[in-house]
């Protein structure tokens, strides 16, 4: 956005130019399919016609014919049958799909649900991480990680990310588990002594991991929860997603990151526990992850972080087993200093703290009691005074 004006790309997406136009009237997209579809993948004239694709999917109503017609089944067959990750025509592939994606919108996104292309994407997915290792092959592998989140943002794709290969009887779901968990397992001894560290703490690396973790993410469901359950035990994702959250600043993480790179970590972690907390309590009990989340809250100062923690013992607070234990743990000394000091913590913050007090308080006494002997009851209407209430003319 420009202001309160679309960009000057945005508006080339929406409104096209009279070249894109007239090639939308034209019978050039469909020629451009056929040729591709039928045309053999060594060929000289493959690149050629993959970059013209690439090139008219900047106007959205082509970009969505282009998907319509098939040709991201077309292109994802390119890319996993490439040898070289490199090849000039598998990174004129992922421009292509990209564009497509990025242009075509929800219904170009759900077209692309298909078990071809989740298997397609797969493939290419570990030979990128398996046979590449110059700085080019990471930024591919992240791009890589992109077009696999665009795919997942359609519930209709995620069976086929569940789903089995016969061929090394792993679910795409287990190999990005696999690379999502292996590091911070070998650094805490939970894998062979002879497990190596596969990546480092420089940016392209973290950014990797952020994006494995988002589309491990995204297929957290209560819907999916039966299929998800025994990958997500056997890879030990909640140990490995705890190794961010040390008892303090010894612990390995903060001295593997930059302070900023752990508090990114961080972040991302959190926004995964509150998913996975809903389907796994026992299992996040299991490694006292309650623990973790109030010395956390206790342990940064920053609203970003504490925010972020207190979504997650919101989740948290829903499960009976963990209302005591928040409150033996001294949760509400905890809430009560959030909600009084009002000049550190934001408006949002201290709202998050009363829904967790009312979570921690339904249908359980004990709570309750502890509550009002706080002065929990009195804080409540004195709060509500320091609120800045509308006038008439911003009603």
């Amino acid at each position: 956005m420009y202001g309160n004006k679309l960009s000057p790309l945005m508006l080339l997406y929406l409104n096209g130019n009279r070249n894109l136009k007239g090639l939308l009237n034209s019978e050039v997209p469909e020629t451009l399919v056929d040729v591709l579809a039928a045309n053999d993948r060594a060929s000289e004239y493959v690149l050629n016609i993959v970059e013209a694709i690439s090139n008219c999917s900047l106007y959205k109503p082509i970009a969505q014919k282009f998907a319509n017609m098939g040709v991201v089944k077309d292109l994802m067959q390119i890319l996993s049958e490439a040898e070289n990750s490199q090849a000039i025509q598998v990174l004129a592939c992922i421009e292509a799909i990209w564009n497509i994606l990025e242009v075509g919108g929800k219904e170009v996104v759900d077209a692309m649900a298909l078990e071809e292309i989740a298997i397609g994407l797969k493939k290419i997915f570990v030979k990128v991480i398996k046979q590449g290792f110059k700085m080019e092959d990471k930024w591919l592998r992240n791009e890589l990680c992109i077009l696999i989140n665009y795919t997942l943002n359609s519930p209709l794709s995620h069976k086929y990310f569940l789903t089995k290969d016969v061929e090394d009887n792993m679910s795409f779901f287990e190999v990005l588990l696999k690379y999502a968990t292996h590091d911070e397992l070998v650094l805490q001894g939970e894998l062979e002594e002879d497990d190596k560290l596969l990546f480092t703490s420089k940016e392209e690396d973290t950014e990797f991991k952020k994006l494995l973790w988002t589309s491990i993410s995204s297929l957290i469901k209560e819907d999916t929860a039966k299929y998800i359950h025994k990958p997500l035990v056997d890879h030990k994702f909640i140990t490995a997603l705890a190794f961010y959250f040390g008892n303090d600043q010894t612990v390995f993480a903060a001295h593997r990151w930059q302070a900023p790179q752990l508090r990114e970590m961080q972040l991302n972690a959190l926004s995964v526990i509150t998913n996975i907390i809903v389907i796994m309590p026992e299992e996040f009990r299991q490694v006292e992850g309650h623990k973790i989340l109030i010395r956390f809250l206790s342990q940064y100062p920053d609203t970003e972080r504490r925010l972020a923690c207190s979504k997650a013992i919101l989740n948290a607070a829903r499960h009976e087993f963990f209302k005591k234990e928040f409150a033996e743990e001294g949760i509400m000394d905890i809430l009560m200093d959030i909600i009084q000091n009002r000049k550190d913590n934001s408006l949002e913050l201290r709202e998050y703290a009363f829904q967790i007090f009312a979570q921690l308080c339904g249908n359980c006494r004990p709570n309750q009691k502890e509550f009002r002997r706080k002065g929990g009851i009195e804080l409540i209407p004195v709060s509500y005074t320091h609120l800045t209430l509308p006038t008439n003319r911003e009603v």
